[in-house]
């Protein structure tokens, strides 16, 4: 695994909730029968999803972590691995697009699903947790939030299964085309999303939408995604994946292996810088907006989140399971 070391602006910091959030997350999956307990359950746990969620998500009370967790763990893990598996074909990934997405056609808010209840039982595991997720995700949340939160989620698949496509086809992206798609596939709008639910909370579309936050919400996602290009590269290259930046760059602009890393990480110290910059700007936003308090509230925890996501998603991957070394 490549090592880096980034002069972050940001603190680290872990949640409290880290040992209670990974003995319910594991009933939890299993109650679900995402996995079996045993080796099935050691596994899922050596991924390292709780210790991640408790990184990047600190701030937030137990049930706010617990459904973060719940939600990583489950949708998006399982999801993901689903969508990117080589061995299912084109049909078996589009079959299981469209069970996820019927999943939301259940009208949101309700209270947590009844994972017994008769009317979940023809649900593979991982639409039933995914229904459980999207319940309590969605629940006492206005409906302009949860329309906008229906559509990252639709995106997030979306995107998973068009890079999974150019996977199964041999089709490399150029620079331009992977970074527009690997800041649809990195996830962070649904993160984002969690994020207000976990500290109920709502960021106001003219506050999410202002030039400012736009742009820290793209540095930090940046971030992100960039970080785990150089942290997965040795992981990614065992498995086979053709989408990484550091191999396009090796491929597209004949650089070394090194001279690839080292352009990633001056693009992750661009946007680094980026963010700090927009940050300056936020008190003439908050002024320019006239925002009230309980906005001025929803912009600190949206920011703070941004920052805990830069800092936490670093810090695990220097020690995270998917990224250990190859062997």
């Amino acid at each position: 695994m490549p090592h880096i070391d980034l002069d972050l602006p940001f603190p680290s910091r872990i949640s409290p909730y880290l040992d209670q959030v990974r003995a319910a997350h594991t009933s939890w999956v299993q109650a679900m029968g995402v996995v079996t307990p045993g080796a099935a359950t050691d596994e899922h746990l050596a991924h390292q999803t709780c210790e991640m969620v408790a990184l990047i998500f600190p701030q937030y009370d137990l049930p706010g972590v617990q459904l973060i967790a719940d939600a990583t763990g489950g949708p998006l893990m399982k999801m993901n691995d689903h969508f990117t598996a080589v061995t299912h074909s084109v049909e078996q990934v589009n079959r299981a697009r469209d069970r996820y997405l019927s999943v939301m056609t259940v009208p949101p808010g309700r209270p947590p699903a009844d994972p017994d209840s008769p009317g979940d039982m023809d649900l593979d595991p991982v639409a039933r947790a995914w229904l459980d997720v999207w319940a309590r995700q969605s629940y006492a949340r206005s409906p302009a939030w949860q329309e906008r939160v229906r559509a990252n989620w639709i995106d997030w698949i979306d995107a998973n299964v068009e890079e999974a496509e150019h996977n199964r086809n041999g089709h490399v992206l150029d620079k331009a085309d992977y970074f527009r798609l690997r800041r649809r596939t990195i996830g962070t709008e649904v993160w984002y999303d969690l994020r207000e639910a976990a500290g109920r909370f709502e960021l106001p579309a003219r506050v999410r939408d202002s030039g400012p936050i736009r742009a820290m919400h793209e540095a930090s996602s940046d971030v992100m995604w960039l970080i785990n290009e150089i942290f997965s590269l040795e992981r990614d290259e065992a498995d086979g994946v053709l989408h990484n930046l550091v191999f396009i760059l090796q491929h597209q602009q004949a650089l070394s292996r090194a001279q690839a890393i080292a352009e990633v990480k001056a693009l992750i110290g661009d946007r680094v810088s980026r963010f700090q910059h927009h940050a300056t700007e936020l008190p003439a936003l908050h002024d320019d907006l006239s925002l009230t308090a309980t906005e001025a509230h929803a912009l600190t925890c949206f920011v703070d989140g941004m920052q805990s996501l830069i800092r936490g998603n670093y810090d695990m991957s220097r020690t995270a399971g998917r990224y250990a070394e190859v062997k």
